[in-house]
């Protein structure tokens, strides 16, 4: 009998051992699930050894493939496609698929070849992973280059699609990468609008199957940032014994869109409008949402392309929200008649609120929800000028004003947040932490007068970083060392964002400021945020303003008995 015979029948170890071998072999690969040649060699000695190995290495040896679209690769996949339909089952083992668009020369010929074969890699049954990667540079020679801004060649892109069309209706797909795609814009909303469908109908497999999942589902995401919208698995939803629209215990439903995309390092605006079917789709989800008593939040983000769905949300009258938030909410083409029956409901139980840049429909939710404790409000504050005063005793107030927006500042805030509401209390009497964006000279004097009815506060921020970098923002304008040793009594935390320029004094004024703060023994955490912008050719080591005074600052900080210090630079470059 031959040893190796032997071995098999009485191995000298478990296989088990052998199995952990083999997969320490493979994970030593620095790029693993992919194999570098060291580690592919060991595992193919090691698979010619006796059968048992070789059912043991095949899996790792064939787990991850790589595509390229240049001769060799295309050699590669032809000879892998002989392989395949030699034995089979390794299309099973195959649960990696990465996709390069980094070759270079280019060569179709191969994959003409390729898309006759029965084992093109659109047909591995077992993908669970897959990659799509491109690059804007190359290095050659010792040198970056930049690569070429044209499209990919249509064979690859049209490889890739199906690819993407294949792997969306397997039920072992997890995961989906898609880095850089300015050659290939369409890739990830082809994947995207298609596997988000072909994902929805698989649940509803699971669910016909085990109908107890559907209380499972709580959650409910709906992105309408698609470009390449895919309506054919929509349909098949229709007719389908299960639906979305039946989960019985949803507590948040989040739609979110945008008007602008990023590809290629460039903004592009969003195609103007959506299919009425993927509106209906997120109608028919609202309407039986918002009547379950579960429901607890709900969040619209930018609905200029579906605008009827926060007025069918938040007409409910039976609606039990303590979370919402609408942000860059439009009204110029909502249905009049949905608009003329429309009637807010009443939010008695709603704590959180975030709103920003709706119309005064849904501004008024500000004034009518009286159990608020936590508000954020973003972009034009100019909206809020004609609200009455909030009856509720807020905790958490967060103001980031848009600094786009002509006239903008705090003091439309001011004006409704720090008065005295119909029961005789102001809303802000209870604050503990306040965030504060700082957008104009105008708001400086109105920073003291906020901070003179905030005995409670515990935690301060204050955000000069969202104004374009000028030199009016000091800290001398703003009494925060009287504040701290009189006012704010019970104050332990505070954070500072600001500008630093050659001709402004804002660092300066901010290291009086910490200087200032030794006495403050009841602050446990100080943490500040310094952003500067140098050219091309500066660098930022020479700045002989910026290293001496964070000496000074660090030299007054660790005079006091602080528990936390963050200190933060950020240099950009103008």
């Amino acid at each position: 009998m031959s040893q190796a015979v032997l071995i098999q029948q009485n191995p000298v170890f478990p296989l088990e051992i052998f199995s952990l071998i083999v997969e320490i072999i493979a994970k030593s690969s620095p790029h693993y699930p992919s194999l570098g040649s060291d580690e592919m060699e060991k595992l193919a000695a090691c698979s010619l050894t006796c059968s048992s190995l070789h059912e043991l290495c095949r899996p790792q040896i064939f787990r991850s493939i790589s595509i390229g679209f240049n001769s060799r690769s295309g050699k590669k996949l032809l000879r892998l496609t002989g392989i395949l339909k030699a034995k089979p089952i390794i299309k099973t083992e195959i649960v990696d698929v990465f996709v390069s668009f980094l070759s270079n020369p280019w060569d179709s010929k191969l994959f003409e070849h390729l898309e006759k074969s029965a084992h093109h890699p659109a047909t591995f049954p077992a993908v669970q992973r897959l990659s799509i990667v491109d690059r804007e540079t190359y290095t050659e020679g010792g040198r970056i280059h930049a690569r070429g801004p044209g499209p990919r060649p249509q064979f690859a892109q049209n490889f890739c699609r199906e690819l993407i069309k294949s792997y969306a209706k397997l039920p072992t797909l997890q995961s989906f990468h898609n880095e850089r795609n300015f050659r290939a814009l369409n890739i990830p909303y082809i994947a995207l609008g298609r596997l988000a469908g072909e994902k929805m109908l698989r649940l509803m497999d699971l669910i016909a199957a085990n109908p107890i999942i559907r209380t499972d589902i709580v959650d409910v995401h709906i992105s309408l940032l698609c470009s390449a919208w895919d309506q054919t698995p929509f349909n098949e939803l229709q007719l389908h014994p299960e639906r979305p629209s039946k989960f019985p215990a949803i507590q948040q439903l989040s739609i979110v869109d945008g008007n602008s995309y990023t590809a290629g390092g460039r903004t592009h605006a969003r195609p103007a409008g959506s299919p009425s079917w993927a509106r209906e789709f997120c109608q028919v989800l609202i309407e039986s949402y918002t009547k379950l008593p579960t429901l607890r939040s709900f969040n619209n983000m930018y609905n200029a392309r579906a605008e009827n769905l926060p007025y069918l949300a938040l007409g409910c009258p039976t609606l039990q929200l303590t979370d919402l938030r609408l942000v860059d909410i439009a009204d110029s083409k909502v249905d009049p008649d949905l608009v003329s029956k429309f009637k807010m409901c009443t939010l008695p139980y709603l704590k959180r609120l975030t709103i920003g840049n709706c119309p005064q429909t849904f501004l008024s939710i500000l004034s009518q929800a009286t159990s608020l404790v936590e508000l954020t409000i973003s972009g034009d504050f100019q909206r809020l000028a004609t609200l009455p005063t909030p009856i509720c005793k807020l905790e958490t107030l967060n103001l980031h004003p848009d600094d786009s927006a002509d006239g903008n500042g705090l003091s439309p805030v001011f004006v409704i947040l720090w008065r005295v509401n119909l029961l005789g209390f102001k809303p802000i009497s209870t604050l503990r932490s306040l965030y504060l964006g700082v957008i104009t000279p105008r708001d400086l004097p109105i920073l003291n007068k906020m901070f003179a009815d905030l005995g409670q506060l515990q935690s301060l921020t204050i955000d000069a970083l969202l104004h374009t970098p000028d030199d009016w923002f000091s800290f001398s304008e703003i009494d925060i060392y009287q504040h701290v040793h009189t006012t704010f009594s019970s104050l332990t935390s505070i954070a500072f964002l600001f500008w630093h320029q050659i001709t402004t004094t804002a660092l300066d004024s901010f290291v009086s400021l910490i200087s200032s703060l030794t006495n403050a023994t009841q602050l446990k955490d100080i943490n500040f945020t310094i952003s500067t912008i140098i050219n091309e050719e500066g660098d930022p080591l020479y700045d002989d303003i910026l290293f001496p005074s964070l000496t000074s600052i660090i030299s007054s900080l660790l005079r006091q008995s602080l528990v936390e210090v963050n200190i933060h630079l950020k240099f950009r470059l103008g």
